[in-house]
C-alpha cells in the first residue's frame, strides 16, 4: 500500500527540516502540501529543499515575491513512484489546484491537491471546483482529490452547500474528525463513489509544529518495490597467496622474456594475464541486493525526546482537557521545534567543516543550495541519454585519431616502428635493490604502476613476489 499524507503548513518557506521530519517520522510515499508560500523567484535550496533524500518534489506557485502571499499546493512523493504533472488549461479564480498523475508496474491513479482561500463558499467556487471534477473524471482512471477546502460547518462537519454539491457529483468525503486547532475539518479527502475502497485508514494527528492537523491515508494501490542493486566483488575464501605470486612470477617472467612487444602490447599481456589469473584464484561472485522502501530518518537524541514529550503531552491533553497541560504541550512544541531546526544547522556546520579541499567545500556547497535542480530519469530516458554521450564520444575519438593520421600523412613524418630487441631485455637496465623499487612505486598512482614493470628483473620479480 501507499502511505499519503496532506497538511496545510501556512508557509513553508525556512520550514524544510520540520516538513522532512513529518514525511520520515511517518513514512510517507506521497505528501500533499498546501499553502507552501513559496514565490517562483524564490531560491533552489527553499524550492527543492522541502523534498528529503529520496524524494521528488512539485510545486505550483501562487505568484512571485513581489506579489501578495498565500497558496501554492505541492506534491512531495518517493522517487520510486513516476509523476506525471496533469496541466489544466482552465483559468480558476476561486481555487488553487496541482493534479499529479502516478504510475507504478501495475496500476495508474491521480492526485488532486486543492486549496481555497478563506471566505464564503460561493456558487462560482462551486463551479468551478464541478469543472475541475469532469476535467479529472475524463481520464477515466482511479483518483483522489484533497486539499484546504476552508468551508467549516456546525457540529464537525463541512458547508451544506459544498457536501451536497459533493453528493451530486458521486463524490465521497472521508474524513471525519476536526483538522484544526480550532476544531474545524478543513482539510478534506475525496473520491468517486465507485472507488471508495481506493483509500482506507484515514487518521488525523496533531503535526506538533503547525496548527493544522495531519490527514493521512493508505491506498490499496501496489507499491513499487526498491531496485534491486547488483554488486560483483571477488571471492578470496579459498585464495591461496603463494600460488597466486608463484603464478605470477612466472607470467611476468615468460612475458618480458620473450622480447618482442612494443609498449602497448607488453602493457595489454601483463593485465590479461594478471587478470586471468585473479579470475582463477579469485573469482567474482554476483551478489543482489533490495533497497529499502524507508527514508534515512536522524535526528539529535534530545530532538527525538522532545518529540516525544510533545505526544504524550498532546495526548494528556486530549484526555484531562487541563489549561495546564495545554500550556504545557504549547511550550513542548516550540522546544521540539528549535532542536529539529538546531540539528539541521549543526549538520549543515559539520558537513562543512569537514571539507578541507576547496573542490569538495564548493560542491558541498553547490549541493546544499541545490544549484543545479535535482533531475529523475526513467529507465528509457536514461538509455536514450547514455547512447547520446557514447556516440559523441566515439565520434571525438574518431576526430581526434583522423586529424593526428592526416599530419603525420601530410608532413611526411615517418611513424614509430617497431625495433626488435637482439640482446636479454634485463641487460640495458642497472641493478636496483627491492627498497628502492618500493619507494618509487609507493610515490606514483595505480595506473603508471604496470609500466614499473618494465624495470624489473628476473631475480628482482621473484624476490619480490615471494
Amino acid at each position: 500500500m501507499l502511505k499519503c499524507g496532506l497538511l496545510n503548513v501556512r508557509s513553508a518557506v525556512n520550514k524544510a527540516p520540520l516538513l522532512n521530519e513529518v514525511i520520515q517520522a511517518n513514512n510517507l510515499d506521497v505528501f500533499i502540501i498546501t499553502e507552501t508560500w513559496v514565490p517562483s523567484d524564490a531560491p533552489n535550496a527553499i524550492k527543492y529543499g522541502l523534498a528529503p533524500e529520496g524524494y521528488s518534489i512539485l510545486l505550483r506557485h501562487h505568484g512571485s515575491s513581489q506579489d501578495k502571499r498565500g497558496g501554492g499546493p505541492a506534491v512531495v512523493h518517493s522517487n520510486l513512484l513516476k509523476a506525471t504533472l496533469i496541466v489544466d488549461d482552465m483559468k480558476y479564480l476561486g481555487l488553487e489546484n496541482l493534479t499529479v498523475k502516478f504510475n507504478t508496474y501495475s496500476s495508474s491513479f491521480i492526485i488532486s491537491s486543492i486549496y481555497r482561500p478563506p471566505g464564503h463558499v460561493s456558487t462560482d467556487f462551486i463551479n468551478e471546483f464541478s469543472d475541475h471534477v469532469g476535467t479529472i473524471i475524463n481520464f477515466n482512471i482511479q483518483f483522489i482529490i484533497c486539499g484546504d477546502f476552508n468551508a467549516p460547518g456546525q457540529l464537525k462537519v463541512i458547508k451544506q452547500h459544498l457536501e451536497s454539491t459533493i453528493e451530486a457529483l458521486a463524490l465521497f468525503q472521508h474524513v471525519n474528525s476536526s483538522t484544526h486547532s480550532h476544531g474545524n475539518i478543513l482539510d478534506l479527502v475525496i473520491t468517486s463513489i465507485r472507488h471508495t475502497c481506493i483509500i482506507n485508514n484515514v487518521g488525523v494527528m496533531d503535526c506538533v509544529f503547525f496548527d493544522h492537523s495531519l490527514v493521512t491515508f493508505d491506498t490499496r494501490l501496489s507499491k513499487p518495490k526498491p531496485p534491486v542493486i547488483v554488486r560483483q566483488r571477488r571471492s578470496y575464501r579459498r585464495f591461496s597467496s603463494t600460488a597466486f605470486q608463484q603464478e605470477l612470477s612466472d607470467a611476468f617472467y615468460d612475458i618480458l622474456s620473450r622480447g618482442d612487444y612494443d609498449v602497448d602490447d607488453l602493457t595489454s599481456a601483463i593485465l590479461t594475464s594478471t587478470t586471468n589469473l585473479l579470475d582463477k584464484h579469485a573469482p567474482f561472485r554476483r551478489l543482489s541486493l533490495r533497497g529499502s522502501n524507508r527514508p534515512k530518518h536522524q535526528l539529535s537524541i534530545g530532538a527525538i525526546n522532545a518529540i516525544r514529550i510533545c505526544r504524550r503531552l498532546e495526548r494528556q491533553s486530549k484526555r484531562f482537557c487541563s489549561e495546564i497541560i495545554k500550556t504545557e504541550y504549547k511550550k513542548a512544541k516550540e522546544i521540539a521545534k528549535t532542536l529539529i531546526m538546531q540539528f539541521k544547522i549543526d549538520s549543515i556546520k559539520e558537513e562543512l567543516h569537514s571539507k578541507s579541499k576547496p573542490r569538495d567545500l564548493w560542491r558541498s556547497l553547490n549541493n546544499l543550495l541545490l544549484s543545479r535542480p535535482p533531475q529523475h530519469y526513467s529507465d528509457d530516458e536514461c538509455q536514450i541519454l547514455v547512447n547520446s554521450f557514447t556516440n559523441d564520444f566515439i565520434s571525438k575519438i574518431n576526430n581526434i585519431h583522423q586529424s593526428i593520421k592526416d599530419n603525420i600523412i601530410t608532413d611526411n613524418i615517418t611513424p614509430f616502428k617497431h625495433r626488435p630487441q637482439s640482446t636479454n631485455i634485463f641487460d640495458a637496465f642497472s641493478a636496483v635493490s627491492v627498497s628502492e623499487v618500493l619507494k618509487l612505486t609507493s610515490s606514483l598512482d595505480n595506473k603508471t604502476l604496470t609500466f614499473c614493470l618494465l624495470f624489473f628483473s628476473k631475480n628482482f620479480l621473484h624476490s619480490l613476489l615471494l
